[in-house]
Order: structure tokens, then C-alpha cells, then sequence
């Protein structure tokens, strides 16, 4: 059985190919085929990349496997080991800047300032994006230079920094007009438009909303587009208390989001009609577009813009009289509102995981690189010791050379003197 396994051992030495820095590349490209029809696979295939990476040192190849995992545990919703992934990756990467490498670069610090800001992290998010930033514009990578100064402007936007984001904005949209960038396009307009309607300057905020509906669209879903602009166009004259012209918008939204069929997106717009009516007086239309509203509901997250439906039903059929429908709703509103006060309490303990994911990964690390050492001084220790014992053998060896020349030498004097005699 020994001599099968060595057998076998020694074939699989001399049948597998070596290891190349090529061999691994083309490895990390073939897992992008299929990279997440199947995580699992995938995951698998990328542990497979970082061992022969590490295997060979090819830390370019390590720092290719390591975005993909980051990506992957993203995926997995593993947020805290995702960063750590491209974290490590970035720091690979930091001596390699051909134009692959850059684009990775580019990638990892967009999808670490994702992570960041999804955790409230808007501040170092920022700063993630900005990296990104000063590469791609050393570069001259137009088309990442808009993504990421949309990104800073939106991340600024979440801070409730309106004129920091507007700044932002602009660039992203400037510069993907010249790419004719469809979708930065768009977005930024959109994101211009709601960051100036937070600002109560309506007038300014309905000119980029117009510019969407204007806009001449080739890549992405013009309904989609239409159907958001004529909302909000509706939402800003609402906030100016001018029904007609609200109502005339939402109903232009409802045509374009009832041809998608999308259910959260008819919610959000019957449900600021029901709000526009009840705020008109019209308190049967508004009853009629807040009943809607229910028959999606089951099919939405739990969140407090989606749930303030039950608040708004109850204050319509509170003023129209209806004090048992009312009752009814109030007692939905509050078992909506529990059920998302113990979903937030999941979600602070995915949170403390998250931290925990890298504080333990930190310190893991640092084990890792104490064992590492200490390993590294045993190593020492025996070469060292090696390196004393052979010198010690070589020195007892010249010692007994010497003297057994030294007796050679007096026994061949003594056989040299007999012969004179």
C-alpha cells in the first residue's frame, strides 16, 4: 500500500503541470464564468487561487483571488470578512499598476466604500471612494470617474450634506453626458433633483427632473426613468400644496409604473396620492388609493415608509367617521412598528457580528503573525545550531587531520633519521 500511495504521489509530480503566474491567471478568469450561478463552487475554486498564488508567491494572483472572495462574501452577506478580503487584496496590489491592477484597484476601493456606507461608515466611505478616484483620474478612466464621483455625491447626500452632494452630482453628470453614460446620466439628474427638493427649492429641482423626462435614452429602461421623474415632478408640487398639477404627474407615473408591473413601485405612488387626497379633502379617493395600497403590502419590506399606510388609513377613517376601521388600522400601524423594532434589533446584532468578523479577524491575524515569527526564530534557532555543529565537526576534523599529519610527519623524521644511521 506504501509503495502504491508513493507511486501515485511521485505521477501526480511529474503528470500536473507546473505552477506559472500565467496558469493562474487563467485560472482566476475561468472562475468568472460561472461566478455566482454557483457561490459554493466558486468560493472553492478562489481558495484554490490564493493557495497556488501563495504556493508560487505570485501576489498578484493573490490579490485577484482575494477580490473575488471579497465579492463572493459579500454575496453571502459575510460584510465584515468581505472587507477584510479586499482590504488584504488592496494592500497586494499597492506596487502593481498595469492597467489589469488598476482596474481592480479601482474596483476594490468602490466595493469597500459600498460596505462602509451600507454600515453608516459615510465619513471613511468617502475616503474610499476618493482613493478610487485619484487612480482613475490618473488614469484618465472616464467612465470610473463618473461612478465614483456619483458615489461621493451620494454618500454626502445620506450625511444630509445637500451642497457638498450637489457638487458631486454635477461632475458625475458633466462627465457622463460626454460618454453618453446612460445610466450616471440619469441617476445624477434624479439624485440633483431630490437633493434640490429637500433644499424647498422646488423650481430648480422640477428643471433636472424635466431634463430626465427629456432625455434620450439608449441603455437603460426609459419607462423605468419616466415613471420616477413624474413622481417626483408630482411630490414637489404637492409640497407647494398645488393638487391639481400633483395629481396630473402621479397619474402619469401610475401609467408608466403599472406598464412595469413592479409592486413596490405602484405602492410608493398610490400611496402619496392617498396622502395627496386625504391632504385635498378628497377623503373617498384617498381611502380608495390607501385600500390599494394594502393588497401590495404583504409583498414589500417592513419599513416605516412603507407601514405609515396603516397611520395615514387610520386618519382618513378617523375624519370620515369610520372609528372601528380607525381603531383597526392604529392596531396595524403598532404590530407593523413592533415587527420592525425587532427586526432592527437583528439587525444590530448582525452589526456587533460585523465588528466582531473583524476584530477577530484582526486579531487572528496578528496570532497568525506572532506564530509566523516565532516560527520564523526556530528556524533560526536550528540553522544556527546547524551551522555551529558543522563548524564544530570541521574544527575536530582539522584538529585530528593536524595531528595525524603531525605523527606522519615524526614518524616519517624518525624513519628518515634510522636511515642515516
Amino acid at each position: 500500500m506504501p509503495t502504491t500511495l508513493t507511486t501515485l504521489f511521485f505521477l501526480t509530480i511529474f503528470i500536473s503541470p507546473p505552477l506559472t503566474e500565467k496558469s493562474i491567471d487563467t485560472y482566476n478568469e475561468k472562475t468568472y464564468e460561472n461566478f455566482t450561478d454557483d457561490v459554493e463552487h466558486s468560493m472553492s475554486r478562489v481558495d484554490s487561487a490564493l493557495s497556488m498564488s501563495r504556493e508560487i508567491g505570485y501576489e498578484y494572483g493573490e490579490a485577484l483571488a482575494l477580490y473575488q472572495k471579497g465579492y463572493l462574501l459579500d454575496v453571502m452577506n459575510e460584510q465584515g470578512k468581505a472587507l477584510i478580503a479586499n482590504l488584504s487584496a488592496l494592500q497586494l496590489l499597492k506596487d502593481y499598476n498595469n492597467e489589469e491592477a488598476i482596474k481592480c484597484k479601482i474596483k476594490l476601493y468602490i466595493t469597500t466604500g459600498l460596505i462602509l456606507q451600507d454600515h453608516f461608515k459615510y465619513d471613511e466611505s468617502i475616503w474610499y471612494y476618493k482613493e478610487g478616484l485619484n487612480i482613475a483620474t490618473a488614469n484618465t478612466l472616464d467612465y470610473w470617474i463618473a461612478e465614483l464621483n456619483y458615489k461621493i455625491g451620494y454618500s454626502y447626500k445620506k450625511q444630509n450634506n445637500l451642497d457638498e452632494s450637489l457638487t458631486w452630482f454635477k461632475k458625475a453628470y458633466e462627465i457622463s453626458t460626454t460618454l453618453d453614460d446612460d445610466y450616471i446620466v440619469v441617476n445624477s439628474l434624479n439624485m440633483l433633483g431630490l437633493a434640490f427638493s429637500t433644499n424647498q427649492n422646488y423650481e430648480e429641482a422640477r428643471k433636472y427632473f424635466n431634463l430626465v423626462l427629456k432625455h434620450k435614452y439608449r441603455m437603460v429602461s426609459k419607462t423605468k426613468y419616466l415613471a420616477k421623474a413624474y413622481h417626483n415632478i408630482a411630490n414637489t408640487y404637492l409640497s407647494e400644496n398645488n393638487f391639481d398639477l400633483a395629481e396630473a404627474n402621479f397619474q402619469k407615473a401610475l401609467i408608466h409604473k403599472e406598464e412595469r408591473q413592479k409592486v413596490s413601485e405602484i405602492f410608493i405612488t398610490k400611496l402619496d396620492m392617498a396622502n395627496m387626497y386625504f391632504l385635498s379633502g378628497d377623503l373617498n379617493k384617498a381611502s380608495e388609493y390607501g385600500n390599494d395600497c394594502v393588497a401590495y403590502f404583504n409583498d414589500l419590506r417592513n419599513t416605516p415608509s412603507n407601514y405609515k399606510l396603516f397611520s395615514l388609513l387610520r386618519k382618513i377613517e378617523f375624519k370620515k367617521g369610520e372609528f372601528l376601521l380607525s381603531d383597526k388600522y392604529a392596531n396595524r400601524y403598532e404590530l407593523e412598528n413592533q415587527k420592525f423594532i425587532d427586526r432592527q434589533s437583528e439587525l444590530i446584532q448582525i452589526r456587533d457580528q460585523f465588528k466582531m468578523d473583524i476584530l477577530t479577524t484582526s486579531y487572528f491575524s496578528e496570532l497568525n503573525r506572532e506564530k509566523q515569527i516565532a516560527q520564523l526564530w526556530d528556524a533560526i534557532y536550528y540553522i544556527l545550531l546547524f551551522i555551529f555543529i558543522g563548524f564544530t565537526i570541521w574544527k575536530v576534523r582539522q584538529l585530528y587531520m593536524k595531528r595525524m599529519l603531525e605523527k606522519e610527519l615524526r614518524t616519517a623524521i624518525q624513519d628518515f633519521n634510522l636511515d642515516d644511521l
